[in-house]
């Protein structure tokens, strides 16, 4: 499973990026978190699964 960090997040308009440790950026919605992972910040470490070029399935990283 990929990791990385929260390289931009604006709750206010619906949408993130996540620098991948592969240093391919990622595109998210808030929805593609995972239940249970309520704040996200930016430099934040996260797994997550890449589908069609997007993150999804994302949680906290304790790597």
């Amino acid at each position: 499973m990929p990791t990385g960090n929260i390289s931009l997040y604006n709750s206010d308009k619906g949408y993130g990026t996540i620098t991948g440790d592969d240093g391919k950026n990622y595109n998210f919605v808030p929805s593609q978190v995972q239940r249970g992972t309520t704040t996200l910040m930016e430099a934040q470490r996260v797994t997550f699964n890449v589908v069609n070029g997007e993150a999804t399935g994302i949680t906290y990283s304790f790597d």
